[in-house]
Order: structure tokens, then sequence, then C-alpha cells
């Protein structure tokens, strides 16, 4: 479901490796998703596990700037923060952490984000801890009330692979109405569905 638009700029690497430092990391057989600015120039890049028996199932690049549509978003929007790339390119004016943790302050440069978490547990503990600050998170279970599918929904690549809506981005006025800010929400993320 990725656009070609998108999957037309990555790249797989056949056989490849990454020397930073003393150190050598394997891309083989990997998708290498490239992180680009706005003057489409490539300032990171990560390697997705393509394989089951791939470990671990992301490898990137180790120094600069790690989060994914840093440089495209609208900053005078509210900013959706996802985990993965691949998720962020069905949501619009979204950036995904690549495993940075969510606190982070580079994320201070978007004063006005929400976060889609993953519909897993790591992601509704994430979600419990959020709240407690009063940063507004995506509440899955509310949202898959009213746009069901036939399958478990982990994350927003699942929910566009198999919605049985058609829809094949999420865009404001689908899903803003879904976040929330406030703590007593907290009882959405502490059930599983």
């Amino acid at each position: 479901m990725i656009p070609e638009e998108v999957y037309s700029k990555w790249f797989y690497a056949e056989d490849g490796y990454l020397y930073n430092n003393k150190s050598k990391v394997g891309f083989k057989q990997r998708l290498v998703i490239p992180f680009y600015n706005a003057e489409g120039k490539i300032y990171y890049y990560q390697g997705r596990a393509l394989h089951s028996w791939q470990s671990p199932r992301y490898k990137s690049r180790k120094i600069g700037n790690n989060i994914y549509n840093y440089y495209l978003v609208d900053k005078s929007k509210p900013v959706t923060v996802l985990e993965g790339p691949i998720d962020s390119i069905f949501v619009d004016n979204s950036i995904a952490v690549t495993g940075l943790k969510f606190g982070d302050e580079k994320l201070n440069v978007f004063p006005n984000k929400r976060f889609l978490q993953d519909n897993d547990a790591s992601g509704n503990k994430m979600a419990i801890n959020l709240l407690d600050t009063g940063t507004p998170v995506f509440n899955w279970q509310l949202f898959l009330r009213e746009y069901d599918c036939d399958k478990a929904i982990k994350d927003v690549n699942d929910f566009i692979r198999y919605n049985k809506h058609g829809i094949k981005k999420l865009t404001s006025d689908i899903i803003d109405s879904y976040f929330t800010n406030r703590v007593f929400d907290k009882v959405y993320f502490t059930k599983k569905g």
C-alpha cells in the first residue's frame, strides 16, 4: 500500500555494509529507507529487515537526526508523532521517531505535537505515560469502534491494509477527534481489546 512516489525513492541493499568508526553494520537484504530534507538530500537512513531470520528488525545510521520527515512537516499545524517511517507515510503532517524516546528534546521544535503510538502493550504503556503529562495520544479503541477491520490492528500500516472503508491515508478530518489528553482516558489503554 506504500505509494509509488514514496517507495521509488527507497533502496534495496542486496549486499552492503556501513562503516561507522570501528563498527561494521550489515544492511544485506534490507530495505533502506532514506530520510530526505526539503532540498531532497538524504540526512539519515534506516535499514528494515525483509526476512523473519534477520535480527534486529531495524538498523540505522548511528549519527545525525533520526526523525523521519523532520524537515517536511508544517510545524504550524498539529504534528502527529509515530514510531516508524512506514506508518508515518499514511498519516498527514507526521514524523516518525525511529527508536527515539518520546520525551526527547529534539521533539520540542514541534509545539503542537500529538502521539499516535502502536496499538500494542508497549504503545499502551507509552500512552499512559504521555497522558500523565497531559500530552495528546491517539485512542485506538474508540477509533476502531467506528472504523472496524477484519483483522487485528497493531499499527497504522495494518489499518491501511485491512480497513473496510478504502481509506489510504489518515487525514486530520479522520483522526483529530480520536486524540485525547485527559488523564481519565487511561482506562482505554489498560485493557486489551
